[in-house]
């Protein structure tokens, strides 16, 4: 029964979520993804956090993905992309930047997540942020 509730609570924040993402409704014209992949009791995820900046507030919403393959970067790249396609269809323009790890799936110059979303993004500055530990990762706006 908590299982329950607790999907659809998750399925409400997710439709807020799309709903603020969504340019069309004025509210947000540019977000930041933090991205780090991780094994917790044996199940593999990728851990998502999107930054948003509104009316002089930032709004931070997480989502950890479950990862049914291996760790590589092709594999990250598409389950990113898969619930940024669902979530927000034109996430290549809002896109703004990206912060992970330096680890070589997240940052590989061919094949890495961020490596292969800056390509997908059609913004011409773009900015990325290696850092020891994404969860600590803050963004500066001025």
């Amino acid at each position: 029964m908590a299982a329950s509730y607790a999907r659809i609570v998750l399925a409400g924040n997710l439709q807020l979520l799309s709903t603020i993402l969504d340019p069309k409704n004025g509210s947000c014209w540019a977000f930041l993804l933090a991205n780090d992949a991780s094994t917790h009791f044996g199940k593999s995820y990728l851990d998502n956090r999107i930054q948003i900046y509104i009316n002089d507030k930032l709004y931070l919403h997480t989502i950890a993905i479950p990862m049914f393959e291996q760790h590589t970067g092709e594999n990250m790249f598409i389950l990113v992309s898969r619930f940024l396609n669902v979530l927000c269809p034109q996430w290549r323009t809002q896109l703004i930047g990206i912060g992970s790890d330096g680890a070589s799936v997240m940052t590989g110059h061919l094949q890495g997540v961020v490596t292969q979303l800056v390509k997908e993004s059609s913004n011409t500055k773009f900015y990325r942020v290696w850092c020891g530990d994404v969860v600590y990762t803050s963004w500066i706006w001025f």
